[in-house]
């Protein structure tokens, strides 16, 4: 019972910090996006 409770855990703690660099990579992209516009020639995840 212990051992499934810590897998859970530790399942909603990574899935917590892909989200949280989720949304700075989003927002570090649109930051990009908006100071340079001739950004078509990086790449494109």
């Amino acid at each position: 019972m212990q051992q499934s409770l810590t897998l859970y855990q530790v399942i909603l703690f990574s899935l917590s910090i892909v989200g949280i660099l989720y949304v700075l990579w989003v927002i570090y992209k649109g930051k990009l996006v908006r100071n340079k516009p001739t950004g078509k020639r990086h790449f494109k995840i």
